[in-house]
């Protein structure tokens, strides 16, 4: 036997403005992320360069920048996805580590993912939540 299914939960208005002000926050700091990769693009067309001048340390620049491109694309995509997935009530255990992970960047992923934790972690968000999961 099924259980029966939710009722979509209503968020009250403070919760309603705290998820728009999390989603607004999170593709800012995803593109902010985005603008990083360019810098770390740049470190790796440096190295490149080097290696041009027959210089075998380039590939050290190469190697890091790459490194570095990578671990910022990556993190930039799942910056763009929680707040996408937060206005849509849906994967709130995907957007808690992603918040998570935020706080390891400090200034403002810092306090992006403090504020998002304290709202993710509010009974009614949650239950707001798990009202939109499809069984």
């Amino acid at each position: 036997m099924n259980p029966p299914d939710m009722l979509p939960q209503q968020l009250d208005q403070s919760d309603s403005e705290y998820l728009r002000l999390l989603g607004i926050l999170g593709y800012v700091y995803a593109g902010l992320e985005f603008l990083l990769g360019i810098f770390a693009a740049i470190y790796m067309g440096l190295g490149f360069t080097i290696v041009m001048n027959n210089e075998p340390m380039g590939w050290m620049f190469v190697f890091f920048g790459a490194l570095i491109s990578l671990w910022v694309i990556v993190s930039a995509v799942l910056s763009f996805l929680a707040p996408r997935w937060i206005s849509l009530g849906k994967n709130w255990l995907f957007c808690m580590i992603v918040s998570g992970l935020h706080c390891a960047s400090f200034p403002l992923g810092t306090g992006l993912g403090v504020f998002s934790i304290v709202v993710l972690c509010r009974p009614s968000v949650k239950a707001w939540f798990a009202s939109k999961r499809v069984h």
